[in-house]
């Protein structure tokens, strides 16, 4: 299998992908130094066991419209929320060569990526580095980074 290294500095300041403004900078607690290696092919995983390959870009969502948004080729991820917590595009989780990041669309309620049990906030047009065993709370749904 393939090996991928994640490299913070890669990711820091980098706009959102569907926004023009420049980026807050992340709150990622992982200085410009750090590196995650891991292998395999990424998906993301719900807690429920739905899982996507992420080959590109996932958009995630209650109703979630790549089309809408122009996102021409993402996969979507439907996420079933009854508390009403999620957008209908609500976060963009990209794997840009060996960087893999998610973006809050704005959504009404925010992004968190929990890393090591300290939650960082995903919002405006910042990104959150993901690394292996982060989770990504979305409404009531959590989702995890994992590789085949």
């Amino acid at each position: 299998m393939e090996e991928r290294s994640i490299e913070a500095a890669a990711i820091r300041h980098r706009p959102n992908p569907t926004a023009g403004p420049a980026p807050n900078h992340a709150a990622s607690g992982l200085d410009d130094e750090a590196t995650l290696n891991f292998t395999g092919t990424p998906i993301v995983r719900v807690d429920t066991g739905e899982f996507v390959r992420l080959e590109d870009r996932i958009l995630v969502g209650r109703v979630p419209s790549a089309s809408e948004l122009g996102l021409t080729g993402a996969a979507e991820l439907a996420l079933d929320d009854p508390s009403g917590l999620v957008s209908r595009n609500h976060a963009l989780i990209v794997l840009d060569g060996s960087v893999v990041r998610v973006f809050d669309l704005h959504s009404t309620n925010g992004t968190v990526v929990v890393r090591d049990g300290v939650e960082y906030a995903v919002r405006g047009d910042a990104d959150e580095l993901l690394g292996v065993n982060d989770r990504i709370e979305i409404g009531l749904r959590t989702l995890s980074l994992e590789f085949l």
